[in-house]
């Protein structure tokens, strides 16, 4: 077809030199004149196309920063824009459950002495009897648990 689009003969010249009836061949490049772009990408395809690369870039870069930021930097930002853009939406952009937040938000930043009286008798245990085959993780920094 794209030979007959460029060819300087007759329609009737190039179906029979395809060994093509000239209507079929007629009807045929006026369905490619017609619905080409359809046929070879053209179109809105191009664009739908780069519109679905810019969001798969956008959501790595929501998992960028979702994988560089603690816990804790994440709960300090959404609090910093929470009044203007509204708590879910934060939440959302972010990638920080509610229920995550919300327990952090509301657990102390250091332990009770309580807390670390146990974990330092927890600590102690552990040194003096290390455990045989099981891999025990109690954390060093409190803050960072």
């Amino acid at each position: 077809m794209l030979e007959a689009l460029q060819s300087d003969g007759t329609d009737a010249e190039v179906a029979r030199a395809y060994d093509i009836h000239p209507v079929t061949f007629s009807n045929w490049k006026k369905k490619l004149k017609e619905n080409g772009s359809k046929a070879f990408g053209g179109g809105n395809e191009l664009k739908e196309k780069k519109d679905k690369i810019a969001k798969l870039e956008r959501m790595v870069g929501r998992k960028e920063v979702e994988i560089a930021m603690t816990t804790t930097e994440k709960v300090r930002l959404v609090d910093q824009h929470r009044e203007e853009h509204g708590l879910n939406r934060c939440l959302k952009a972010i990638g920080l459950p509610k229920s995550t937040y919300y327990y952090r938000k509301n657990r102390p930043e250091e332990p009770s002495q309580e807390e670390q009286k146990l974990m330092d008798h927890v600590r102690e245990i552990i040194q003096d009897h290390p455990p045989k085959g099981l891999l025990l993780r109690v954390p060093t920094d409190p803050a960072g648990a």
